[in-house]
């Protein structure tokens, strides 16, 4: 593991998440050296979701 950072956005009336970004790289050894192996994952939120979210049968 060479880096790992996560970071999460909130509005600050509301403590909502509105973004989330999370990146990580790792070093791998070969026999040519190293090799980088790196990620990025972004997302936004906005505005607001009418549905219901509930957990699954038989979780929580």
């Amino acid at each position: 593991m060479d880096r790992v950072e996560e970071v999460l956005t909130l509005d600050p009336t509301t403590y909502r998440l509105t973004s989330h970004r999370f990146r990580c790289a790792f070093v791998i050894p070969s026999s040519a050296g190293s090799l980088r192996y790196g990620q990025e994952v972004t997302e936004r939120t906005k505005g607001v979701f009418p549905g219901t979210i509930s957990l699954p049968a038989g979780v929580g």
